[in-house]
């Protein structure tokens, strides 16, 4: 939970327009704010699901895990701020100037071989067309990082989009009950682990019996000629 408090205050603050560790490059006035904030809501998405203190690397005892876990919120702030603001100045920025370009240069590309492509040349010259594209690369990159983030489904599409809209439905129900049991606003449901485990023993149990009587039945017939024969000699005996 300390991860998602810190994550969400260092997109805040970078919406608002702070910087702490380097100040932002001056950006056209072509570029979108709203495109910006789909890339900080992707980051926001994805340093979400990432631990500062990995679990495959060693245990620090009671006292480191107090201290990381615990009383380490201003730590991970400034990790996932640096993370963000990086990611924005060195990844975001020259991606979407380059991105924003592409309709420029597929206008001049077109110029030089028909020299009257007419409105066309024109629609790409405009800045609606960088804005455009700046917001379909902005979107692809919210759109990855849903899926990777397992918050979409994807795949679902080939079913019908009926099928996907219903999995983020459910998907979503999920991600919000999961939200309010770590604020403690949920209780969670709790199953005994005798209780399961006493059906799985039975289930196991009547599987095993069924096998074993319908596996074999030649040997089933053995045991049954095996005890006539028994009850034969013993009353011979007598």
């Amino acid at each position: 939970m300390t991860n998602l408090f810190s994550v969400f205050v260092s997109y805040l603050s970078l919406t608002l327009g702070y910087q702490i560790y380097r100040s932002a490059p001056e950006v056209g006035e072509s570029a979108p704010f709203l495109s910006l904030l789909v890339f900080l809501t992707a980051l926001l998405l994805l340093l979400v699901n990432l631990d500062v203190y990995p679990h495959s690397l060693r245990c620090l005892g009671w006292f480191g895990t107090v201290i990381i876990e615990e009383a380490c919120v201003f730590f991970q702030f400034l990790i996932s701020y640096f993370l963000m603001e990086t990611l924005m100045i060195d990844f975001w920025f020259p991606l979407e100037e380059a991105v924003s370009n592409v309709p420029t240069k597929i206008a001049d590309h077109l110029e030089e071989k028909w020299s009257n492509c007419g409105s066309i040349c024109e629609a790409l010259w405009s800045d609606n067309a960088k804005v455009a594209a700046s917001y379909v690369m902005s979107s692809l990159l919210l759109l990855m990082v849903l899926h990777a983030t397992k918050l979409i489904d994807s795949r679902k599409l080939a079913q019908g989009p009926s099928v996907f809209i219903d999995d983020i439905w459910v998907r979503v129900k999920c991600s919000l009950s999961r939200i309010l049991q770590d604020l403690g606003l949920c209780s969670e449901r709790r199953v005994k682990i005798s209780d399961v485990s006493r059906k799985r023993e039975r289930s196991d149990d009547s599987r095993d019996g069924n096998r074993s009587t319908n596996s074999n039945p030649s040997r089933n017939g053995f045991l049954k000629d095996y005890n006539y024969i028994r009850r034969r000699s013993r009353r011979r005996c007598r």
